[in-house]
């Protein structure tokens, strides 16, 4: 399935929810390409999902006085390339991330930050040592639910997708917020028939 069949598909499911956040948003940006950034504060601590490439992303996060906690979802340069450009107390990534960034904590298993935050690695055909942050409701997958890309197409692999759901479905919560999307949150339910329906016409 290409990515337009993809996006269009994934919009058929997206419903406006007047819910409140607790969590702050830098909305993603496709000139420069720049992922979502989310920022959970607690206590001293900004827990910060991904640093995003966009100048409105770094003068946020550089403008932050608390504790910098930096989860990066993987290593695309679109999801960390301010990592280069800001002083951060703490990274963690999975192995494939650390390998890029030379520094910081693989998660190999699931691991707390604190008593509502988790961080879970994901099985993504997108790419190699996908994090996943479990924030009460919410889950941030970044592109965890994106295609692969083989030689110019994208690409769905058949097993590690089957392994995705199964992930997913051990998990408790109510939203996917998934980046690069102007419908940022999601309800479970509706990504998790998406999810069902793309594996089954791979």
């Amino acid at each position: 399935m290409d990515i337009n069949g993809y996006t269009q598909h994934l919009k058929c499911y997206s419903v406006f929810m007047n819910i409140e956040l607790p969590f702050e948003r830098i909305p993603a940006s496709e000139n420069p390409l720049s992922a979502d950034v989310i920022v959970i504060k607690q206590g001293g601590t900004a827990y910060i999902f991904d640093v995003g490439e966009s100048d409105e992303a770094y003068d946020y996060i550089n403008q932050i006085e608390e504790k910098k906690v930096v989860i990066l979802s993987h290593f695309h340069r679109d999801h960390c390339f301010n990592l280069s450009r800001l002083k951060v107390d703490e990274i963690y990534g999975g192995k494939e991330t650390i390998k890029h960034t030379k520094t910081g904590v693989i998660v190999r298993s699931e691991i707390s930050l604190s008593d509502d935050i988790r961080l879970i690695p994901l099985p993504s055909s997108h790419c190699k040592g996908c994090i996943a942050l479990l924030y009460k409701d919410f889950l941030f997958v970044g592109d965890a639910l994106y295609p692969g890309i083989e030689k110019g197409n994208e690409k769905f692999n058949p097993q590690i997708m089957d392994n995705t759901i199964k992930t997913l479905e051990n998990i408790d919560f109510k939203y996917f917020c998934i980046s690069h999307r102007k419908l940022f949150v999601n309800p479970k339910e509706a990504i998790m028939r998406w999810l069902s329906f793309t594996r089954e016409h791979i």
